[in-house]
């Protein structure tokens, strides 16, 4: 065996341990998801998980249709699309590009209506 330093964190709910260039997640299989409330129904876009914003794919202003990728959150050596929930109108873009994100941070604020 060889000696090797470990860090680990909660976030979230979940604990993350990292080791060398390996991650492991674990999540708690007893806490509940989210509700639409607390994350679409107010038009609130809270991050999924920590990471960083790879690409804003909408500004302020902006109508959207359902489903449109709103911006590209990489997190666990992969990029994930955030989509928008429903259609509306991009109110507010609270992250810019290259920001490290802590999981359920307010990224963006729809409105609903439009498309």
């Amino acid at each position: 065996l060889h000696d090797s330093l470990a860090y680990a964190f909660t976030e979230g709910g979940e604990l993350w341990v990292q080791w060398g260039e390996e991650t492991a997640v674990f999540r708690d299989s007893l806490q509940q998801p989210p509700t639409r409330s607390d994350t679409t129904g107010s038009g609130n876009i809270l991050a999924p998980m920590p990471g960083s914003i790879r690409r804003l794919a909408v500004a302020a202003g902006e109508t959207v249709a359902a489903g449109q990728t709103l911006l590209i959150l990489e997190a666990m050596k992969m990029e994930h699309a955030i989509p928008a929930p429903f259609a509306g109108t991009v109110s507010q873009v609270w992250v810019q590009e290259g920001e490290q994100m802590r999981a359920r941070q307010l990224m963006v604020v729809l409105e609903e209506g439009g498309e």
